[in-house]
């Protein structure tokens, strides 16, 4: 070990936090096996705290004894008593998959520390939604939709593009396929994705009983149901079950660009089931 830290006598498993001392100001990052971390780190190095405070970031996986050199360490999952741990492989796999990503890195909002922690319990968002509502998960390119049904848990229709780590991340990248409906922990759907709270249709429309969208929503979990990117995605999914009747914006937005550039042709060659693109009836 040469002049490596004695704390390797702990043993951190994947999925792990590791907090390191650096003087001032402590340093973190997620252990992955076999003796690597995956951290976020200021492109130009370690320097002091402050200094700068907007930096570029760059994402690296490296030998935990490397980065720790002579300073202390320990595993620290600081916020097990707050949050559940996601599962270990979304954690590692969330995690390498960012190596060699660059991000703003900012000491206040976007620091190593935040890095971490979302990658192990997922986004923390401010908001606390209530049952009934609608979640609005950004994937970089498109949006993903679910409905919160209570207990930390949201119901909601996905294909494998709609799985945060996929390798798809375009609305047009999903064909048409059966999807999967799914109750699982919002912190898992959104991983470090952000979301918010967007009930998009209140102003227009009424929304049914909360006891009715969540009872509804918790019975279809587990069916299999069509999926198509013009009539039956994930956001008419989630606006059906809390208004009564599908609507989605993304595909409206996809229309009016396709209009503006001569494409909308092409769009009535190849409409939906029964030539609807927005169907004012149920899915199910």
């Amino acid at each position: 070990m040469g002049n490596a830290s004695s704390n390797y006598n702990q043993n951190p498993e994947p999925g792990d936090l590791i907090e390191i001392s650096r003087g001032g100001y402590q340093h973190w990052a997620v252990y992955v096996g076999d003796g690597y971390v995956v951290h976020l780190t200021r492109a130009s190095g370690f320097r002091r705290l402050f200094s700068p405070l907007n930096v570029n970031g760059l994402v690296r996986k490296e030998k935990l004894q490397d980065i720790v050199g002579r300073a202390d360490w320990k595993v620290k999952n600081i916020l097990d008593n707050e949050y559940r741990p996601r599962p270990v492989d979304v954690i590692v796999r969330e995690a390498c998959a960012l190596e060699g990503r660059q991000m703003p890195y900012n000491i206040a909002t976007r620091n190593c520390e935040r890095f971490a922690t979302e990658l192990r319990y997922g986004k923390q968002s401010q908001q606390n939604p209530e049952p009934g509502d609608l979640i609005e998960i950004f994937r970089g390119g498109y949006q993903h939709w679910a409905v919160y049904v209570g207990d930390g848990y949201v119901v909601h229709l996905t294909v494998a593009s709609d799985v945060r780590g996929s390798s798809s991340n375009s609305l047009s990248s999903v064909p048409n396929k059966k999807a999967l409906v799914k109750k699982e922990k919002l912190q898992d759907v959104a991983g470090t994705d952000e979301w918010k709270i967007n009930n998009i249709l209140d102003s227009d429309s009424c929304p049914r009983p909360v006891d009715v969208i969540v009872r509804k929503a918790c019975a279809l979990v587990g069916r299999k149901l069509p999926y198509f990117l013009s009539s039956h995605n994930c956001e008419h999914f989630a606006t059906e079950l809390r208004y009564g009747w599908p609507e989605s914006r993304q595909v409206l937005k996809v229309l009016g660009f396709a209009f503006s550039v001569g494409l909308i042709v092409l769009i009535f060659v190849c409409p939906g089931p029964k030539g609807r693109l927005l169907p004012k009836k149920r899915l199910w």
